[in-house]
Parts: structure tokens; sequence; C-alpha cells
């Protein structure tokens, strides 16, 4: 499997980050992918996985009028082991191509766009018009770093063989595992469309 976003610098250094509560608390995830469960979606799973850790399926329900690709396409509710939503949407690819995550945590909006090219974010503040109330701020842009992963994946091998350290790390092999599983059953639990 080639979870190429797992050298993405910028969504490493947010999963980091998230880990040691720089963000508050998750409220929810929305990820939207298309070209399949099996090919882009399973990508996105990677990330949720990296991100919240074992997830479990609310619901699974097959895209109506699915593109014929020879992947299945799906939208989905999952949730992660405190509860906290996280759904899945497919859109068709014959329009644009569309891989892109929103985190809602108790500080913001965070945002992966465009693949990975992009973070939009947009913070907590006091609202101003209405007392005792909160709002998100205007959206702050930052450039990804999605464009250089195949070469920080060249440098990890190279750094690898380099190293004295014997000791393999298969943590990735491991989620790339729980991934393809997951994939797997929300194929197999997938629903028709109403």
């Amino acid at each position: 499997m080639n979870y190429s976003r797992y050298w993405d610098q910028k969504l490493s250094h947010f999963i980091d980050e998230f880990h040691a509560g720089g963000y508050g608390e998750l409220q929810s995830i929305s990820g939207f992918y298309n070209r399949g469960i099996l090919n882009n979606g399973s990508h996105m799973l990677e990330i949720l996985l990296r991100l919240c850790g074992p997830l479990t399926i609310s619901a699974s329900v097959l895209k109506s009028a699915s593109e014929v690709h020879g992947d299945t396409d799906l939208h989905a509710m999952l949730a992660t082991e405190s509860g906290t939503p996280i759904s899945l949407h497919c859109v068709d690819a014959t329009h644009f191509s569309l891989f892109e995550l929103q985190v809602i945590t108790t500080t913001g909006e965070y945002c992966m766009r465009d693949g990975g090219l992009s973070w939009h974010k947009r913070v907590k503040q006091d609202n101003p018009v209405y007392t005792n109330y909160s709002k998100l701020g205007e959206v702050s842009v930052s450039d990804g770093e999605y464009l250089p992963v195949m070469e920080h994946a060249i440098d990890d091998v190279i750094k690898l063989a380099q190293s004295s350290d014997t000791r393999p790390n298969y943590d990735s092999a491991r989620r790339a595992i729980a991934a393809q599983a997951l994939c797997e059953e929300l194929v197999r639990r997938a629903e028709c469309p109403l």
C-alpha cells in the first residue's frame, strides 16, 4: 500500500499536535473522497486511523449512480472509541477530484484541502455581536506539504538502511492492514441507497 500521506510532514505535524492536545477536544470529522473506497477512500481511512485510533462503523451506504471503475463508492458514518462522529462522503470524480478532511474541535475548524496542497483553519474567538457566544474567525490559509512526500519516503528508506537500529517499526503496516480491513467491512455492510 502506498499511503503517501504518511510522509506529508504538515499532516503528520497536525496529527502530533492533535494528540498532544494542541487543538482541544475532537467534536466531529468529515472526509471527502472519490474514485472508490479501496482506491482513495482507503487513504482517507488510514489518515483517520492515525488521527483517531480504532474506528467503529455506524452505517455504510452505497453511493447511488456509482462510477464504473471496478471499486465501490460509498458513504459511511464511523465513530471513534469515545463515540465522536466521523462522516465519510464519496463524490463523483467525473466532475472534479476531491480528497479533503475537515476536523472540528473545541478550538476551531482545521481543514486539509486539495489533497493536502493547502490547509485552512478558523479558530474560535469571541463573538462581537452576540454576548457570551463564540464564533469561528476568518479563514487562515497555509501551504500543505503533500508534493514532496516521495522525497521524504526515500529519505526514510535511506535513514533506515544506514541505521544501526535493527528493530523494525511496523506501526504503518498495522494501520495499512487496519485500513484495508475497514474498507472490506464497509463494502460488506454497505446498504443500497434509499
